[in-house]
């Protein structure tokens, strides 16, 4: 396969910068701390009450608030033994609604997987079965609670964003059901699902009818990859940055809180669709910048990065496909789009895997597309500043214009 003379760097960078990696722990964070409310509450009651809280909330208040079903998940994954049929046929009728998947996902599947495990035989081959149903909306939660708690924590922008691609990775890579290469697909799907929401599959889709002589068939395959995730529990919102870029290279900080949204969908369109051929998706970024209300230079570099990183992975997982290039993706995002690259050279901290080498890579990546710039790049970068000239626009910040908000389709 032909190789980008980054790719061939980061793959040298893969081989030299440490051992196979052992086995990570599946999944994101366990339970969340917070409110008591239902802890005491007879188990029939915790399992059907609602909970005052649960309704019009924004994520990250979803994200905070434990209602009496998730006390009653945990309760459950305790002692399983203390259900009956009447409150196992609960667990599981909640165990199937959008709204206690959102709020309770991760404490019903605990439950679950107990019952199956340890329960009533009586109610085993019910459990595992909607277990399994439950696992990927359970998965997304999580994603969702590890972004908002990276948020807490002080964390940027970049930070988050990677954060959250390593807790994918740690659940994929743990999944011994799942081909090796098609973890890499879900991983990309994730980010795609917490950091674009339903926007994902509907703009692949998008540029699919758009532009019907493109041949990449990742690109169908991705939309498929995504469509189990259209619950949409997993999406934090347009406006997950709350530094306003601050830590992102000074060309693609626009200033807003939403670089990471317009950022990661370019990843997943380049991971998705530039194999064939990547000048139509840059030239849809271009087309976005200059007609669709965008006028950004920032977000524009910001997209050419995206894609081009997305080529990478995608050459990654074609070419390798094993954990250890796997285990790159968060060093890859970190070091692309950060203006404190080196800091993500460890992703699982300093005892982890040294990822040194492909996070210098990406660091002298970026530097040279910011300061030699091609001469297609400098010329698109101009188109920019004079459409933002006829149309009195500032040009280095437009604002979130995709219109989101923090509460934008939560249930």
């Amino acid at each position: 396969m032909k190789r980008t003379p980054l790719a061939a760097v980061i793959v040298l960078a893969l081989g030299l910068t440490g051992p196979a990696l052992a086995q990570g722990a599946r999944g994101a964070s366990g339970a969340l701390r917070g409110e008591a409310s239902g802890e005491t509450l007879p188990l029939p009651e915790a399992l059907v009450q609602p909970g005052e809280k649960e309704g019009g909330e924004g994520r990250a208040d979803a994200t905070r608030y434990r209602p009496p079903l998730a006390h009653a998940g945990e309760r459950i994954a305790a002692d399983p033994s203390q259900l009956t049929p009447e409150t196992f046929a609960a667990l599981v009728e909640r165990s199937k609604e959008r709204r206690s998947r959102w709020y309770a996902g991760p404490e019903l599947l605990a439950a679950l997987r107990a019952v199956e495990a340890s329960g009533d035989p009586a109610f085993r081959d019910q459990a595992g079965k909607a277990a399994r149903e439950l696992e990927l909306d359970a998965h997304m939660v999580e994603l969702r609670r590890a972004a908002f708690q990276a948020r807490a924590q002080g964390k940027r922008g970049v930070e988050i964003w990677s954060e959250v691609a390593r807790r994918s990775v740690d659940y994929w890579q743990g999944r011994d059901d799942v081909d090796p290469k098609r973890k890499f697909d879900e991983v990309i799907a994730d980010l795609g699902a917490v950091f674009n929401g339903q926007y994902s599959q509907g703009h692949l889709k998008t540029f699919q009818d758009r532009l019907p002589f493109t041949n990449d068939p990742n690109l169908r395959h991705m939309q498929q990859v995504l469509d189990p995730r259209k619950n949409n529990l997993g999406w934090v919102g347009g406006g997950i940055d709350p530094t306003q870029s601050q830590d992102f290279r000074g060309m693609f900080n626009d200033r807003t809180n939403n670089q990471v949204f317009h950022t990661n969908f370019f990843v997943l369109l380049g991971y998705a669709a530039a194999q064939e051929d990547p000048k139509w998706v840059n030239l849809v970024n271009l087309k976005h910048e200059l007609l669709d209300g965008g006028g950004s230079v920032p977000d524009w570099n910001a997209s050419e990065a995206g894609i081009a990183t997305g080529h990478l992975i995608r050459q990654l997982r074609d070419s390798h496909g094993n954990e250890r290039a796997l285990r790159a993706i968060p060093t890859l995002i970190g070091a692309g789009f950060s203006n404190h690259a080196q800091d993500f050279a460890r992703p699982w901290g300093p005892t982890g895997p040294d990822y040194g080498g492909v996070a210098t890579a990406m660091d002298e990546s970026m530097t040279t597309f910011a300061n030699r710039p091609r001469t297609n790049t400098a010329t698109q970068r101009g188109l920019i500043r004079l459409f933002n000239v006829f149309r009195g626009a500032g040009g280095e910040g437009s604002g979130n214009y995709y219109g989101l908000r923090e509460k934008d389709g939560d249930h």
